[in-house]
Parts: C-alpha cells; structure tokens; sequence
C-alpha cells in the first residue's frame, strides 16, 4: 500500500513539474516576442545593407527611418578611426538611400557607424579592389 502512495505522489509530482515547465515556457515565449516588438517600437531607424557586406565598386546603403530623427552615418577603419561622414542630417519618415563610392579606399575591412537620438548601429564592411 505504501508503494502505491508514493508511486502515486511521484507521479503527481512529475506531472506538476511538466505542467510548471510548459507554463514557464509559454509565458517567455510570450514575453520574449513582447520584448522584441516593444524595442523595434524604440528604435526609429533601420540601416539595410547588403547581406555579404563586401563591395567592390560604388553602391548605396538604405537608412530608414520611422520618425524624424537625425542621423549620423560615418565610415570607420578597421581600427574604428573616422574616415569619412558619409550622412550628417536630420531624416524625415521614410526610406533614404545613402550612396557610397570607395574609390581612393584600400582593400580591406572597415565599419559603418550609424547613430541617431536613439540607435547605435556598428557593421562591419569589406571593401574589395580589383
């Protein structure tokens, strides 16, 4: 009998601890994807590049904004020193292509450094020469 009682309190235990864990679960995946809606809300500026990030002739970056923000886009070298300010102003709602020549640039790695009242975004690029 008391075998039973303790298979069946094992049992109810093993099931209490399922139910907790799948509770858990839901409530951070819930919470989680609240999460990540709420900071897109924040940041108001999106900077699109190509996937590969490397580029061997001129080409252009999108910067887009979900409200007016300025914004400040600069072109680092690879030890994050300032080489050129590629975009320096205030950015109404909306896409804004921002054209980029490397021409007079070394082969080699470089970072994209955008920032607005509320984003700050480092990309690493690679400039290929041919």
């Amino acid at each position: 009998m008391e075998a039973e009682s303790s298979s069946v309190i094992l049992k109810v235990l093993a099931f209490l601890v399922l139910f907790i864990g799948l509770v858990g679960l839901v409530v951070g995946i819930y919470t989680g994807k609240f999460r990540r809606k709420k900071l897109s809300q924040i940041s108001a500026i999106e900077f699109i590049t190509s996937l590969e990030n490397v580029f061997i002739g001129k080409t252009q970056f999108l910067v887009v904004a979900g409200r007016p923000a300025r914004v400040n886009l600069k072109l680092l070298d690879q030890n994050e020193g300032e080489l050129r300010t590629l975009l320096d102003e205030e950015l109404g709602v909306g896409e804004h292509p921002v054209h980029f020549d490397p021409a007079g640039l070394e082969s080699g790695k470089y970072y994209l450094s955008l920032e607005s009242n509320d984003t700050k975004i480092l990309r690493r690029i690679h400039i290929e020469k041919v």
